[in-house]
């Protein structure tokens, strides 16, 4: 990525992120071949978003062949930031140590995380903001921004074979958020 689509997809983060503000993690300090940006209170009060910035530098490819440049999307409760940033880390690394892409619907095994009933992670588009936010289109080419959402094992089959949008009315009939990783599984 140049200097200037650099800038370009900070802008278009920000359009609906809010101004970063330094909060993360930066190059070189992280030794991870990107850096990871906390914005806070978004998209509600006391949920961070964390997003890879970098990983769109390379160029990843699909099932079928076709590349793809991506940034990662964690939307979780401010209290779990340091599992935020783990696990945006982790699947950025694995993402680009295999150079495949992570698409709509694509599931991976998420991170160990202490405490978490949560095991696996579905890539969804970024619902919870303006459509929008899920294309830079103004990078050449574009970048899309994948919303990694965490999911129970449990919930495996309404995640599979019926979406990561049924598992969010699942989640919001029984009263539980997306972001919140100590959430019970809803299956």
């Amino acid at each position: 990525m140049s200097n200037p689509e650099t800038q370009v997809l900070l802008e278009h983060l920000e359009r609906d992120l809010g101004a970063y503000t330094g909060r993360g993690a930066a190059r070189p300090e992280t030794k991870l071949p990107f850096s990871l940006l906390q914005f806070d209170d978004r998209p509600r009060p006391q949920v961070t978003a964390t997003v890879t910035f970098g990983v769109s530098a390379h160029v990843l490819r699909d099932r079928e062949g076709e590349n793809h440049r991506l940034e990662l999307l964690v939307l979780l409760d401010r209290t779990v930031d340091e599992e935020a940033l783990d696990i945006a880390a982790n699947v950025g690394v694995y993402l680009l140590d295999e150079h495949v892409a992570l698409l709509e619907g694509e599931t991976v095994a998420m991170p160990q995380q202490s405490g978490s009933r949560l095991d696996t992670i579905v890539a969804a588009t970024p619902d919870p903001f303006p459509a929008r936010l899920a294309s830079c289109e103004r990078c050449d080419p574009p970048v899309e921004v994948i919303w990694l959402l965490p999911f129970a094992r449990s919930e495996s089959h309404l995640v599979v074979e019926h979406g990561w949008r049924d598992l969010l009315e699942a989640l919001s009939d029984q009263g539980h958020a997306p972001w919140d990783l100590m959430r019970p599984a809803v299956l």
